[in-house]
């Protein structure tokens, strides 16, 4: 969560592409609905090292975009954003230190065409 006396509060989710998240889909849904005063920022799954994951991540992303189109989510798409480097990686999935950072300034570019950060 950011804190800025600019920005109401920022609320980022994470989602992964893995099939057995619908539940938490809509409740996260639910949660965007009831809260409009707060700013959403959703990150679809992040391309991976792994090159076969990333068929289903990318459509994934296509997918939380339709379902999350609402006035108070900024949506980041990830292979919109990311490239895909073995130096950005712990392993063929998680980010490393330097995928970390990259992912931070994804997110500050982002937010600062919304707000004044």
């Amino acid at each position: 969560i950011v804190e800025s006396s600019n920005l109401k509060s920022v609320i980022i989710i994470w989602i992964s592409e893995k099939k057995n998240n619908t539940e938490y889909l809509f409740e996260f849904k639910d949660i965007i609905n009831r809260a409009t005063d707060k700013t959403f920022i959703i990150i679809s799954p992040f391309p991976t090292n792994y090159r076969p994951s990333n068929i289903t991540r990318r459509s994934a992303g296509k997918f939380y975009r339709y379902l999350f189109d609402y006035p108070n989510v900024i949506f980041i798409n990830s292979f919109d954003h990311f490239f895909i480097s073995n130096d950005m990686f712990f392993d063929r999935y998680h980010l490393n230190a330097r995928g970390h950072e990259q992912l931070g300034k994804i997110i500050v570019n982002k937010m600062s065409l919304y707000y004044n950060v």
